[in-house]
């Protein structure tokens, strides 16, 4: 299924960020957006409420990390921000996290959520512009732009990522190279929208129309994607069982925890 490139008459492209902006039930900003979660709710009714159940996941996910200590969130991914506290979104909760005794940094490779990241950076929200899968992302979250301190008990949140990872053996790197970045104690909290299964092939309609719109989305299963996931993580690494979300039965999830004795050194 081919869906061409569509431009609204003021020259916007499909974002993803905003088009989970849309599937929450905000108003569009362009026309593009409107076309998009149309062609996607056409093939994939499913998605809104999935949406919704890993955004509230997320959030749940980044309360309960701060409140055990962290101070110091990577957040992958966190969509466009919110210019007011809003618990309900995870841009939302980032805000408020950052205005308490927690240093946040934000990366995300799309410059339309960058750009308006950019208008709240303080000492405590610090951003790094990088597709979550570059090999150089290690090097950037240490420049002095986002400084990431070692030394800090540290999470990382990624949340509604995976799907944006090109290929396994990309996705295996790239949870390697991420958790890597924790030391002891770090955590690294994550959760997939899993597609259900839908008649007519609902989940590669899903792909072949956001990768129509030049949105590089794709669909992934639990046979895919948890033992790439496994197969990255370091030696010793604690976690939950893989499994369904509370949130939602086709939403998986999981908290990766490097105990104090184990140091990422040990990865094989």
């Amino acid at each position: 299924m081919e869906t061409p490139l569509s431009l609204s008459p003021r020259g916007a492209r499909p974002s993803s960020a905003r088009l989970a902006r849309v599937l929450h039930g905000e108003a569009p900003r362009h026309d593009v957006d409107v076309q998009v979660a149309d062609a996607a709710d056409r093939v994939a009714p499913w998605l809104r409420a999935l949406v919704q159940a890993e955004t509230e996941l997320a959030v749940a996910s980044a309360l309960g990390i701060a409140q055990r200590g962290a101070r110091q969130i990577v957040v992958l991914g966190p969509g466009l921000p919110v210019r007011e506290n809003d618990d309900a979104t995870l841009a939302g909760i980032v805000l408020r996290l950052s205005a308490a005794p927690v240093r946040v940094i934000v990366v995300d490779r799309d410059p339309i959520v960058i750009s308006e990241w950019r208008q709240l950076e303080s000492d405590t929200l610090r951003l790094v512009q990088a597709d979550c899968s570059d090999p150089d992302l290690p090097a950037l979250l240490k420049a002095p732009g986002a400084a990431l301190d070692p030394a800090t008990p540290t999470a990382l949140l990624a949340h509604d990522l995976l799907p944006w990872v090109p290929d396994t053996r990309v996705l295996t790197r790239t949870v390697k190279q991420l958790t890597a970045l924790l030391r002891a104690g770090g955590v690294f909290s994550w959760s997939h929208i899993a597609p259900p299964a839908v008649p007519h092939r609902g989940a590669e309609d899903l792909t072949a129309v956001l990768n129509g719109f030049g949105l590089p989305w794709r669909a992934r299963d639990e046979q895919t994607l948890l033992p790439a996931l496994t197969h990255a993580l370091p030696t010793g690494a604690a976690r939950t069982r893989w499994s369904p979300s509370t949130a939602s039965p086709d939403l998986l999830s999981g908290i990766i925890t490097l105990p104090p004795a184990v140091s990422p050194c040990t990865q094989p």
